[in-house]
């Protein structure tokens, strides 16, 4: 029973980053600012997530839209069209809209050489990529790429 507990306390706790973070963007981010503001500490911080980096990219990942449910039904260049107008409107001005600014403050961040968010921001593009990608292929382009 302490494992459902747990990962519903982690849970929480990801949902009150990501809004922590939509309030205070992710160039500033510290454990200790996101605890103060929680109502936790930050050893409670690390004991469920273990680092700052490790915490954020479970926040953006579990921000993240989920592409690949989107595009997965996309069969024709009429379907494509309707799913990323979809995705455009719920980043721009509905839901997804505070994660996508994460995402975008986070890619401007790692451009940096060497920046500690490069892998997040790799592995971010990759989720929205390799199904749009798909997607291309499903309705005919030649796929020029591995889709790994």
């Amino acid at each position: 029973m302490a494992r459902a507990a747990d990962q519903e306390k982690r849970r929480r706790l990801i949902e009150a980053a990501i809004d922590h973070l939509d309030r205070h963007g992710v160039g500033e981010f510290s454990l200790r600012r996101l605890a103060e503001a929680i109502g936790t500490s930050a050893r409670m911080l690390v004991h469920y997530f273990g680092t700052k980096e490790n915490l954020l990219s479970q926040a953006l990942t579990a921000s993240r839209p989920d592409v690949p449910a989107l595009l997965g039904t996309v069969r024709d260049a009429a379907g494509l069209r309707e799913a990323a107008f979809a995705l455009w409107q719920d980043s721009a001005e509905g839901a997804q809209r505070r994660n996508v600014k994460l995402l975008l403050e986070t890619m401007a961040l790692a451009t940096a050489p060497g920046h500690h968010y490069r892998p997040f921001v790799q592995e971010a593009v990759t989720a929205w990529v390799t199904p749009l990608a798909a997607a291309f292929v499903r309705i005919g382009f030649d796929a020029l790429l591995p889709l790994e």
